[in-house]
């Protein structure tokens, strides 16, 4: 459900988009909306991000891209489909993060908006130094969280939540091939006493896997070199508990989905093949879902791509997440029941 703050924002768009004869309603057009939004606006600041250098940006390539329809022409400004998945994308990545939220922020958008990675607006975000990981790891804390009744968490119970949906999954999964696998990546983040345990942490984690180092091999990658530049990155990059902190190692939101990606696939393909696991390359698949994420990064770095590796695994890889979403919340997989909870 769209917030009411963001149904406001909205709506000014829709507004401003007429009032100046766009024909269109872009990314673009979104992302400068949101400038104004308070949630959005909370999130960025706590990214550092200058704001109004950002504004200055996308108010120049509005005005400079945009087709502008003749005074004698019927106003009707249309939302790209870029915009459009914009906002689904934001629906789809509320219900994992909480089952108190139930209403999408302009903080929600924002995390969105990263999935059309070649639009100006994510550009513009990266040009100022905003990263996805930045935005997850700032609603990961409680910034910007959902409105509402109840208001904002404390950040004891966002620790005690998140803990408890690791632990969850772990125990869940404890005698299928990723349980252990999860459980290591988990582990590992607490040992280091990091913040989160994050997808290269579970990428990390899958390089033990015999079926995913199997595939990555038909890819020519170079596991030990991808090992190391994982290593590198989550022990330069994760941040760490300060000393006598009583909270605990918590999921990304992007950890969290590349978890339900795959069961989702499962769930939806499971009916016609039998199969009841997830297993580690059906991991390997869901992480490419998280583009921005450094696991991705490393991956192409190391010449494996999503099409070299759905070449390798074959047909029936993990498809699209809006089209298996539906089918695994109405046959409620166990693992899915877990995130539901989450």
């Amino acid at each position: 459900m769209i917030g009411h703050e963001l149904g406001v924002t909205l709506h000014q768009i829709f507004v401003g988009a007429r009032r100046a004869r766009h024909q269109f309603i872009t990314v673009e057009h979104l992302l400068l909306a949101l400038l104004d939004n308070p949630s959005a606006v909370e999130v960025l600041r706590a990214c550092a991000c200058p704001i109004e250098d950002l504004r200055s940006s996308l108010q120049d390539f509005v005005s400079a891209h945009t087709p502008v329809m003749s005074q004698s022409s019927e106003i009707d400004s249309l939302p790209t489909l870029g915009f459009h998945r914009v906002i689904q994308r934001a629906q789809m990545h509320v219900q994992p993060r909480s089952s108190r939220q139930t209403e999408v922020t302009g903080a929600d958008v924002l995390v969105a908006i990263f999935g059309e990675k070649d639009s100006h607006a994510a550009y513009y975000l990266h040009q100022q130094g905003v990263t996805r990981l930045d935005l997850t790891t700032c609603i990961s804390r409680g910034i910007a969280s959902a409105q509402g009744e109840g208001g904002a968490e404390s950040p004891g119970e966002q620790d005690r939540k998140g803990e408890e949906w690791l632990d969850r999954l772990i125990e869940q999964q404890r005698d299928s091939e990723i349980g252990p696998l999860i459980a290591q990546a988990v582990a590992q983040a607490r040992q280091a006493r990091q913040e989160f345990v994050t997808v290269e942490h579970l990428l990390l984690a899958l390089l033990d896997s015999a079926s995913v180092a199997q595939v990555l091999r038909a890819c020519a990658c170079n596991i030990e070199d991808l090992r190391k530049g994982l290593q590198g990155f989550v022990s330069e990059r994760s941040p760490v508990l300060p000393p006598g902190s009583q909270a605990h190692t918590q999921p990304t939101l992007g950890f969290m989905l590349v978890v339900q990606r795959a069961v989702m696939t499962l769930v939806a393909r499971g009916a016609s093949n039998g199969q009841e696991e997830v297993t580690g390359v059906q991991m390997l698949q869901a992480i490419f879902g998280e583009s921005d994420s450094q696991a991705v990064y490393c991956l192409h770095q190391q010449g494996v791509m999503w099409p070299d590796v759905s070449k390798v695994i074959g047909p029936g890889g993990i498809g699209e997440f809006e089209q298996v979403s539906s089918h695994s919340r109405q046959h409620q997989h166990p693992l899915q029941c877990v995130m539901e909870e989450a």
